[in-house]
């Protein structure tokens, strides 16, 4: 559950529309409807020019097939031209060192363009510097980013 604090933190950063808001949490603590929650609120009420949801995996898996059709440059460019990009499951894409370049690339070009994005993850800080590197965990962890950690349980764990 989100603290106070961390609702206030939440809420500057969405005021401030720029930089990252990192969700980091244990699997089904919620983070994911959040981000969903986010995003219809923005659907209901638009908060930014435009908006867009990409899961790890989905994304990554798009950019793979549309980059038969078009270049690269052009296909970063449509997951990255919206004011507010959520990037959900950062961690669960499996696609190597590939996967790693681009989301390198998607999180250069947000933090450039000091564009909100909102990432979501089961992994720790250290574990997302390990895993991607230290060019992308210094962008995503730069002391103009808010970091929110729950430590929630599995809210889809059944109950015997």
């Amino acid at each position: 559950m989100m603290g106070s604090e961390d609702a206030k933190k939440m809420n500057d950063w969405i005021k401030k529309r720029k930089n990252f808001l990192v969700y980091i949490g244990n699997p089904g603590c919620g983070k994911t409807y959040f981000a969903a929650g986010l995003m219809n609120l923005h659907l209901d009420k638009p908060i930014y020019n435009s908006a867009r949801f990409f899961n790890e995996r989905q994304l990554l898996s798009k950019i793979r097939e549309e980059m038969e059709f078009g270049s690269y440059q052009e296909i970063l460019r449509y997951a990255t031209d919206d004011e507010l990009l959520i990037l959900d499951d950062l961690g669960s894409g499996g696609f190597g060192e590939w996967g790693r370049n681009v989301l390198f690339d998607l999180i250069d070009s947000r933090y450039s363009s000091m564009l909100p994005t909102l990432i979501t993850t089961n992994l720790t800080e250290s574990s997302i510097k390990e895993e991607y590197g230290e060019r992308m965990s210094s962008r995503v962890f730069d002391k103009g980013s808010v970091v929110i950690q729950i430590n929630g349980k599995d809210l889809r764990a059944r109950e015997n």
